[in-house]
């Protein structure tokens, strides 16, 4: 199991290749989702887009490859669209392959309102 990001996404290597993302691990945010499942290709990987902490004015964005190396950018909190999520990932020299998870949560939490938008997983495959 590998755990990442602020509030410990984790992630649980299966056969084949394929990984379950357990969303329970937001639990304090996050009630009853099921999980989601992709399956990791060469050359592609994981942008995942975190909830901030509550104290915390930044985001981080955590880079994870496919051999679980990460690099993790911290940025100033606002809400990325999906240009926005696009122009990032070409300015890391990757493209956005696919968007598999799409959240719209309403965050029982102190939070700014404006963060109360969508989480999402980005797969990215190199350019």
């Amino acid at each position: 199991m590998v755990r990442c990001g602020s509030k410990k996404l984790n992630y649980n290597l299966v056969s084949g290749g394929k990984v379950v993302i357990d969303l329970f691990a937001f639990n304090d945010y996050i009630e009853g989702q099921k999980f989601q499942d992709y399956t990791l290709l060469p050359e592609k990987i994981i942008l995942n887009d975190f909830i901030r902490e509550r104290h915390n004015m930044h985001c981080k964005r955590t880079f994870l490859f496919k051999d679980w190396t990460k690099r993790t950018i911290d940025l100033h909190w606002k809400v990325f669209n999906q240009k926005e999520l696009e122009n990032l990932a070409k300015n890391t020299g990757y493209k956005i392959q696919n968007i598999y998870a799409d959240f719209d949560i309403n965050l029982v939490t102190n939070l700014d309102p404006k963060s109360q938008k969508m989480r999402r997983v980005v797969v990215l495959e190199k350019i």
